[in-house]
């Protein structure tokens, strides 16, 4: 069980525990019960579920359900609790360790042996619909984002809330280790000074940024710095030509590839917010 004993925290783990976001109350508050009298002694921060279990989850239940954290469910066989974020809370715990991960590809349905029914998914075509998404805003989205990348090149799960700026944090992370791997940092400087003629020095700093301070490169793109627009227009180019001619791609290749899409897109979304506003 986990360390915080807040009943949302306690209700999320007892549904993991039990591969389901549909929680049956009477057999909940029963094991919260019987549970919290075991630990107790060792963990006196349970005491509190010890005595009035089923009133105190109940009082606790009905500030959840009014900040939509759970839907509480009747019926013939009892009552019932569905938990809307069940799925979003077991991604974002997929996206805890991005410097473990740089070298795979997102997180989807496979990787994590999830099966979402298909009314709790947003999908979201990184080419045709992210680039409307990121104009718009985020408006009634569902808890949980499917990025569906170009050329059948996979798909990733995301929550809403990282679109964009923290899953730019993760896909520069995966950018930087494709550089580091296989003298490709040499490579993309090597066919990128021509396309870059006269700008070698912004292209050594931009590729210094990306393995030193990746955070420094996402707010060149933010704040509507000119070269980094142009840099990430001609390396994701590259990276999409050299790639995308392989059939059978590297993990750390292939969420390169998909970093690169994603990157891609909002660089132009970036490009036009700085037009617009200059």
């Amino acid at each position: 069980m986990p360390q915080r004993t807040d009943l949302y925290t306690v209700l999320n783990v007892y549904a993991r525990k039990n591969n389901s976001p549909d929680i049956e109350m009477e057999a909940f508050i029963a094991f919260l019960e019987k549970y919290s009298k075991r630990i107790c002694g060792e963990r006196p921060e349970w005491t509190k579920w010890t005595e009035e279990t089923g009133t105190r989850v109940w009082m606790d239940l009905n500030r959840l359900a009014e900040d939509k954290k759970v839907q509480i469910q009747h019926d013939e066989t009892g009552n019932w609790l569905f938990l809307p974020y069940y799925f979003a809370e077991q991604i974002k715990e997929a996206y805890r360790n991005p410097d473990n991960d740089s070298g795979m590809p997102f997180p989807n349905e496979l990787s994590m042996d999830l099966e979402i029914p298909q009314e709790q998914l947003k999908p979201i075509d990184v080419s045709i619909d992210l680039p409307r998404l990121l104009e718009e805003g985020q408006k009634e989205l569902l808890p949980v984002i499917k990025l569906i990348f170009p050329n059948e090149r996979g798909t990733a799960l995301v929550p809403p809330l990282m679109i964009p700026i923290a899953l730019l944090e993760f896909s520069v992370l995966k950018v930087r280790n494709y550089l580091q791997r296989h003298g490709n940092r040499e490579y993309i400087h090597r066919k990128l000074s021509p396309q870059l003629a006269g700008k070698e020095d912004y292209l050594r700093e931009v590729l210094d940024k990306i393995m030193v301070r990746p955070g420094d490169s996402i707010n060149d793109l933010r704040t509507g710095r000119e070269n980094s627009f142009s840099f990430w227009a001609h390396f994701c180019s590259l990276v999409k030509a050299d790639l995308n001619q392989k059939k059978e791609l590297l993990a750390e290749e292939l969420g390169a590839l998909q970093a690169t899409y994603f990157i891609e897109t909002c660089s132009i979304f970036f490009k036009n917010k700085a037009v617009r506003a200059r």
